[in-house]
């Protein structure tokens, strides 16, 4: 699903309760605790469908989603705007799913299991309908769509070895073929070469990889490609395939990481890699469950990319960049995406230009080292701008606002003698720059999911030699 719609105003004073189904049937729950307090009815709401023709076998609510969804409507029930018998419409996975909720009467509390509810409060069951496209019969790819991922195919396979064997079911196809019956759907082909990229990688490619989905799940769900995947294959009759391409996933990664005594010490030595000051203070426990951790991050940074590769057809360009920008840049080893695809919109890169464009290299150098300062070190005053930070770099490594060097930063009066400066430096002030400028760029392209807060929280260590800052950030484009 896609992030609650918290349009409520009231701040959380109840809690929400969720409840996990052991047996794997789906019959998951959640239900808030502490309405009571206001002398307010408790609510409840079950993760799959309970109303209308749908009875969503393949989507449900997550544990996140059902917490976000209760705390919206105990927030208009808190406001006086829900009761018995409101109705609330909201729409998921950009717009092709639709769901309805409906508050009902007291329900029983022994057969919807809110426990945790004192005696003598009632308890309201929030029904819900699901609405989305029906599941559309298998059809072959257009000709257009064929001809591109033949080419995608063969841009992917020059970085490919076709002689090294293949981890079970990802063998790699000398000639790739597009028909529509295919383990993972007509365009297989392209998946197992995107899948021959992550079990072919090295050391370094795996370790860039794992920094990419850590650094993406800093503000953005890495398994929200697979869910608009899943959601795009519906109507082309293609859900099967990306539910078996998921359980796939599941086997390739554990192939990678834990499926044997060598592959456990492998991928520990690449987390030892990239967090080694963590892995040294670990004991064997922790490091076991450092490696779980990691592990599935990787299976969703796997999955997504592949997931959409399967349905890439049909998929929207915000879609392909949200599950193919963490992995190109895990590949490449990039922090800031230079593929023109991942660029932010012109009035953003023109908005950064003006800001650095008066700033000579010393002040950009230190633009950059107090950049890098405020992320390690922190800054006073500024306590939460790495944090910040973070979700900026999250959100350019999955949509168009990037800000690469040479978009701007090489253009700058100021700009080159940076690269001179890096020369025989552990860090350089360029690539601390380019980081800087694309988390400004990202926060223009992404201004409506910041507060004012969090803008006021960037702007602050670059007061004195940016003023205009918190401005432009706030100034429509």
């Amino acid at each position: 699903m896609n992030p609650p719609h918290d349009t409520a105003t009231v701040a959380p004073f109840w809690r929400v309760q969720s409840v996990f189904d052991p047996d794997g049937t789906g019959k998951d729950f959640a239900y808030t605790i502490g309405l009571h307090e206001r002398g307010l009815p408790e609510l409840h709401i079950w993760a799959r469908p309970s109303l209308g023709e749908d009875p969503g076998l393949d989507w449900m609510f997550s544990n996140r989603d059902r917490t976000g969804v209760l705390n919206e409507l105990a927030g208009l029930l808190v406001a006086g705007r829900l009761s018995i018998g409101s109705e609330v419409t909201r729409e998921y996975d950009e717009g092709l799913a639709q769901v309805t909720f409906r508050v009902e009467p007291p329900g029983d509390k022994e057969a919807l299991e809110a426990y945790g509810v004192p005696p003598g409060v009632d308890v309201l069951p929030v029904l819900w309908s699901l609405r989305r496209a029906p599941e559309g019969p298998l059809a072959p790819l257009t000709p257009e769509a064929e001809e591109q991922a033949h080419t995608l195919f063969l841009e992917i396979s020059r970085g490919l070895d076709f002689t090294r064997e293949a981890p079970p079911g990802w063998e790699l196809p000398s000639m790739p073929w597009f028909d529509v019956g295919q383990r993972f759907g007509p365009l297989t082909p392209v998946v197992l070469a995107r899948a021959a990229q992550l079990w072919q990688a090295d050391d370094n490619t795996l370790r860039d990889l794992l920094h990419s989905a850590v650094a993406t799940s800093a503000g953005f769900s890495l398994s929200a490609a697979t869910v608009m995947a899943t959601a795009t294959a519906r109507p082309a009759g293609r859900r099967v395939h990306v539910e078996v391409l998921h359980d796939a996933c599941h086997d390739l990664v554990d192939h990678l990481t834990e499926h044997s005594e060598a592959a456990r010490h492998r991928f520990s030595r690449i987390i030892q890699m990239l967090h080694p000051q963590q892995w040294s203070s670990l004991d064997r426990a922790n490091r076991s469950d450092l490696r779980l951790n990691l592990g599935g991050l990787l299976h969703y940074l796997t999955v997504g990319c592949l997931a959409v590769e399967a349905v890439a057809d049909l998929a929207d360009q915000p879609l392909l960049l949200q599950a193919r920008g963490p992995w190109v840049a895990g590949l490449r080893g990039e922090h800031v995406l230079s593929d023109p695809a991942w660029r932010a919109a012109p009035q953003v890169i023109k908005a950064v230009h003006w800001l650095l464009a008066p700033c000579d290299a010393q002040t950009l150098s230190k633009v950059a080292d107090v950049h890098y300062l405020a992320v390690v070190r922190g800054i006073v005053g500024a306590e939460g701008y790495g944090d910040v930070c973070a979700r900026l770099q999250s959100w350019a490594l999955t949509s168009a606002a990037n800000c690469s060097w040479n978009d701007v930063l090489c253009a700058l009066p100021g700009g080159q003698p940076l690269l001179w400066t890096a020369r025989g430096a552990d860090i350089g002030s360029a690539p601390l720059l380019e980081s800087w400028a694309t988390c400004v760029a990202s926060a223009l392209t992404h201004r409506a999911r910041l507060s004012t807060e969090d803008v006021h929280t960037f702007a602050v260590p670059f007061a004195a030699d940016l003023p205009h800052l918190e401005g432009v950030l706030n100034a429509a484009l």
